[in-house]
């Protein structure tokens, strides 16, 4: 059986950072942007559940690994929501 490594999608604003207590297992840094980009879309593409998508594009992905190694960041304000 093969362990996954595990990333932490940790959310950086203005205030501080929330941080990702539980993480998700992703087989490499490159799935890991491609479901970070993902995850953004459906925030900004769905305001009635996530709130304000303008207020969610002062936000960032600050992804981490299993050491707090930062090995992402993902800017929500460079992602476009599709109407």
């Amino acid at each position: 059986m093969t362990i996954m490594p595990r990333y932490f999608f940790n959310i950086r604003d203005r205030t501080g950072l929330i941080d990702d207590p539980d993480g998700d297992e992703v087989a490499s840094v490159a799935a890991v942007q491609v479901l970070a980009k993902a995850i953004v879309d459906d925030i900004l593409g769905n305001p009635g559940t996530y709130g304000d998508p303008q207020a969610w594009q002062r936000r960032s992905f600050e992804i981490t690994d299993e050491t707090g190694d930062i090995v992402l960041v993902v800017p929500f304000d460079d992602r476009v929501a599709d109407d």
